[in-house]
Parts: C-alpha cells; structure tokens; sequence
C-alpha cells in the first residue's frame, strides 16, 4: 500500500482499547479490544488478558456478540463481562485462565413495546462476588424483588438495578429506577 495523508478511513480501522481493569493482586489487566472491519460495516469488542509487565497477551473472548465491561472479582479468580450473545446484555463470568465459563446469566421481562428488550450499560462486582447490574428495559414484567424502591413499571422504558448471588442462581435483589425514556 502506497504512503497516503493519515485519513479518516485510517483512524477507523485502527483498534481501539478501552476499559482496562487491573487484578486485584495487581499482576494483569484484562481490557476490551474493539476491531472494525469497515467493508462489513461492523464493528466488534473482544476481551484480552495480559500481564502489567506486558507479557502474556492473550485472547479470553472470540465472539461476533459484542463483550465490555470486564470487571474482576475481589479474589482475582473470574472476570464478570456483559455480552450481547443472547441478543440482549447478559452477565457471563469467566475463570481468566482461558476463558472457561463459570456461568451466563440472563435477567429480563417476556412483553413490553420492544418484546421486553433489556439493555444492561453497566456491571460491578462487591468483595463478596456479587454482580451488581445497571441498564434499561422495555418489559412490563421485567422482575422486580419485594422491597425494592420501585417495583412499578412507568411507561414505554425504564432504567433498572439488580444485584446477583455470588454463583448467579439467584436474584437478590432488583428494582426499576422510576420515570419513563
């Protein structure tokens, strides 16, 4: 390929790393690598491990779907991501030794006006390995748990907070977050 002006084409093409999130024992970091392929139009993000010294890169996703949000656990032995695999956001949990799944768990209403449509933005993780999750919906009966501080959907969408068991069998707790967008 012949020398050309750095153009916008270029800066798209480019990979892109965001959200590195460094182990707790302060040996790795995992991060979210995001390629384009420009022809397709299409756009992907993966996650990678390597070690703070540089060393070691390697792939834990390989998945058309896309994975963000890595966080670790408290102990260092998983990563909890968000993956579009099932058509919406889901939480898969991952041993960082390779990518082995620990578990995928998927939190959502069956109706709503975009067939209950779940759209997690955000996850963290407590000192105890529970995933807390963070997002909106377009589900009527997206599950709510009793004391939450709103178990009544508002209107056409609505944001929503859950919080998972450490093993992700069970939902603790959840709420909606009030008001329609």
């Amino acid at each position: 390929e012949e020398p050309h002006p750095f153009s916008v084409r270029d800066m798209l093409a480019m990979e892109r790393i965001s959200d590195p999130r460094i182990s707790p024992d302060g040996r790795q970091v995992v991060f979210v690598l995001r390629t384009t392929d420009l022809e397709a139009n299409k756009g992907r993000n993966d996650l990678y491990l390597v070690g703070t010294d540089g060393s070691a890169l390697t792939r834990l996703t390989s998945h058309e779907a896309g994975d963000t949000s890595p966080r670790w656990s408290s102990d260092g032995k998983s990563i909890y991501f968000l993956s579009t695999r099932s058509g919406s956001s889901q939480i898969w949990r991952i041993a960082p030794d390779g990518g082995s799944l620990l578990y995928s768990c998927i939190i959502g209403g069956s109706v709503g006006p975009g067939n209950g449509v779940e759209l997690a933005n955000g996850i963290d993780v407590d000192a105890f390995g529970r995933a807390y999750v963070a997002g909106e919906t377009s589900a009527p009966d997206f599950p709510t748990t009793p004391g939450a501080f709103d178990r009544v959907f508002g209107g056409n969408g609505e944001g929503f907070v859950f919080r998972l068991s450490p093993n992700g069998d069970a939902l603790e707790y959840s709420t909606f977050l009030g008001g329609s967008y």
